[in-house]
């Protein structure tokens, strides 16, 4: 219930920015958690029964992928398909039939997307290998990271951050690099809503041919520069910026840590850092996002302590925060 009051009044605040009523929104999330949770009870008792079935939690992690078994666990919790016997061994419920969804914002992403990512949970649990991994080359990879970073939903949400965290006031003069800007996305709402230059960086060359038709599909080509290169390195790529934007790019690097320093680095003094990300708590909605983005190829997402604890190593300092949806952060480099 908590959780449902906060979703309403964010929306009632921030709705402006989302094309969909907040109702329909709120429901939308609920329907994305409640498939994903659904679609793991499926495919771990159609697939993996045997490696649960009346199994200590640690005998499951232990007899497959530790850290995505741990994960599907939490998530399976959370939909009541596990319970324990008076030995605190695993007995799985039978599945019910599958949960409907209605609103155009989650079927959009679910069909597209979360499905066929689901196909591939028994193997992924099986032999800690993700097929549908970002790093893995192939058209149905590419097909479904588009469907999963280029819906309604997270379209309007990159709107949101760039407003909330008041990175539309940069002056024209101003520079922020879009650390992992992948399709681009990022970049072209940092192109659109800000008049500021633009620097996209991603490790994966192929990012470029995004961020160009991104900035194309608003005609801003004259402010915006690819670079190939990771968050890790940031420093041997730009320096002095005003801004540094990372949505939700964290938990696909190797060293968080590194990376916020090196953005710490890169910055001007009194620079602004923006970093929204997704943590791993209690929250049924963070688990089944961290389960999904698992099977992608992500590590799992950062409790908040963790991430916070990244920040203060790196030196910046928090101005601002915001924990719902989505924990965004806005951080600055001190002057002096």
């Amino acid at each position: 219930m908590r959780r449902l009051v906060s979703m309403i009044k964010f929306l009632v605040k921030y709705g402006k920015y989302f094309p969909a009523k907040p109702v329909e929104v709120a429901r939308a999330v609920k329907e994305f958690t409640g498939t994903v949770q659904y679609l793991t009870h499926r495919k771990v008792y159609d697939h993996l029964r045997d490696y649960f079935e009346e199994k200590r939690p640690e005998e499951v992690v232990s007899s497959l992928d530790p850290v995505g078994a741990r994960v599907a666990l939490d998530v399976l919790d959370d939909y009541a398909a596990i319970y324990y016997d008076s030995q605190g061994r695993i007995l799985l419920r039978e599945p019910g039939p599958e949960p409907s969804v209605k609103t155009d914002l989650a079927r959009d992403l679910i069909e597209g997307a979360v499905k066929p990512t689901f196909e591939t949970l028994p193997e992924s649990l099986l032999t800690g290998k993700r097929p549908l991994a970002y790093t893995v080359k192939g058209a149905e990879v590419r097909r479904i990271f588009a469907k999963f970073l280029d819906n309604t939903g997270y379209n309007a949400f990159r709107a949101w951050c760039i407003a909330v965290s008041g990175l539309e006031e940069l002056p024209e003069n101003a520079v922020v690099v879009d650390v992992g800007c992948g399709l681009g996305l990022s970049t072209r709402v940092l192109l659109e809503r800000t008049k500021a230059r633009v620097i996209a960086l991603d490790p994966y060359p192929e990012a470029e041919m995004g961020v160009m038709l991104q900035a194309k599909l608003v005609g801003a080509e004259n402010r915006v520069q690819f670079i190939c290169g990771r968050g890790e390195e940031l420093t041997k790529h730009v320096k002095d910026v005003d801004a540094a934007l990372l949505i939700n790019v964290l938990h696909w690097t190797a060293s968080p840590a590194k990376v916020l320093t090196e953005v710490a680095k890169a910055l001007k003094l009194g620079g602004i850092a923006v970093v929204v990300q997704s943590v791993y708590d209690a929250s049924p909605l963070n688990r089944a996002t961290t389960l999904f983005t698992w099977l992608l190829g992500s590590n799992v997402h950062p409790l908040r302590r963790v991430l916070e604890d990244w920040i203060r190593v790196s030196g910046l300092t928090i101005e601002k925060h915001v924990g719902y949806p989505l924990d965004l952060y806005v951080l600055r480099k001190p002057k002096a």
